[in-house]
């Protein structure tokens, strides 16, 4: 099963055989395992240690009474701390609430910032808070694309 979201998947859980495990170690791509459970073993409680995540969240912009045309909406990135991307999602659906008050927008409409989903979300290289404060910068988020490599963008081009 993949873990993650479908456009960032961060990992897969499988059940594996021991020498499946090995051969899996053996693999450049794979950086961490963790292992839940082994058979006829008793499970021993394990205490997560909270990560930083980044979490994007879409929220559409309603007003009272418009019920056609253009939608407005906002997508947001939010750094929470958390052992798990759920436990982050719950953490955040809280205070969603609040930020879904309405209020009187110039015209006299009320206006909500509604909560539509999780787009997105990124678990940081980071163990503390002081590392976000680094002169070198902490990365919070990361995306990948493709686009037509033109002259000018190739690696001579750009020592």
């Amino acid at each position: 099963m993949r873990l993650g979201s479908r456009i960032r998947p961060t990992g897969i859980t499988a059940k594996l055989r021991v020498h499946q495990l090995l051969s899996l170690l053996q693999q450049p791509c794979v950086n961490d395992i963790t292992i839940q459970s082994i058979d006829n073993l008793p499970p021993k409680a394990t205490i997560l240690k909270p990560l930083f995540w980044s979490i994007q969240a879409r929220f559409a912009i309603q007003i009272e009474n418009q019920t056609t045309g253009m939608q407005k909406f906002e997508d947001r990135l939010l750094l929470i701390r958390a052992p798990t991307e759920e436990e982050a999602k719950q953490k955040l659906l809280r205070s969603f609430e609040a930020y879904a008050e309405p209020y009187l927008n110039s015209a006299g409409l009320l206006v909500r910032w509604q909560f539509e989903a999780f787009t997105d979300s990124y678990c940081l290289d980071i163990n503390s808070s002081e590392e976000l404060l680094s002169e070198q910068g902490v990365e919070i988020f990361s995306t990948l694309g493709n686009r037509r490599l033109r002259m000018g963008m190739d690696w001579k081009s750009n020592p």
